[in-house]
């Protein structure tokens, strides 16, 4: 994979952030003006922030993710 751990975070992060803001926006205008259309929308939009959350979640432990052997064991 190219690219750190961080800067794919922050790429999903910001797609992320993106959706959930068109999500709210729609919502917002739907709750104003509703019509078959605008409910068709705000539906597309809130597939496509849970289908990024997902994804979102999927790169986090992609990246995330070490070999048992890596992780230090807890001294008591």
């Amino acid at each position: 994979m190219t690219g750190t751990i961080r800067e794919g975070v922050e790429i999903s992060l910001n797609e992320h952030r993106f959706l959930t803001y068109k999500l709210l926006e729609s919502l917002s205008h739907t709750s104003a003006n509703v019509n078959p259309a605008m409910l068709r929308s705000t539906n597309d939009y809130f597939d496509m922030v849970v289908a990024k959350d997902k994804q979102l979640l999927r790169t986090v432990k992609q990246r995330t993710t070490f070999p048992i052997s890596h992780i230090p064991s807890h001294q008591t």
